[in-house]
């Protein structure tokens, strides 16, 4: 719960500086609505949401009368039993023309990173870091350690 209101208050602050529009929870967002469907939720691999969704379709076995309204059904329910009604965040980011300045100075100038001069000294780079793009998961945190350096070496 601690850090839920962590995340919550970073949001906050983003609805403050008109980053995001709107923050909700994935169960009033989507389990709430009568019209919305399982292509509506947020689907990342790995997420608690797929696998709660192969799960609910696995014990249902082959049932042809299972349809998307039933499955939304039964994930709102595992929702309320596991009390995870408030622990999905969906935050609603503004368009970028929509968002006020925050002061903050980017630097926008050509920035010349020896790394990133060529092939095999990025290479060299992402093999020392033990940085991979070989799945989803590995490729994001890779991407993100790429953009933390090029940000700090402003």
């Amino acid at each position: 719960k601690r850090l839920l209101k962590w995340y919550y208050s970073i949001l906050d602050e983003c609805k403050l500086r008109g980053i995001c529009r709107e923050v909700r929870t994935v169960f009033d967002q989507y389990l709430r609505d009568p019209h919305a469907t399982a292509t509506h939720l947020p689907y990342f691999k790995g997420d608690y949401i797929p696998d709660a969704i192969e799960e609910i379709i696995a014990t249902q076995g082959n049932d042809t009368e299972q349809d998307d309204a039933g499955l939304m059904c039964k994930l709102a329910e595992d929702f309320v039993q596991k009390g995870m009604k408030e622990d999905i965040i969906v935050a609603f980011l503004s368009i970028a023309s929509e968002v006020k300045d925050t002061g903050i100075n980017d630097c926008n100038d050509d920035i010349d990173i020896k790394v990133f001069n060529d092939r095999e000294s990025f290479i060299d780079m992402c093999q020392k870091n033990n940085w991979q793009f070989d799945n989803l998961q590995r490729a994001k945190h890779s991407s993100m350690m790429i953009l933390w350096r090029i940000l700090h070496s402003c």
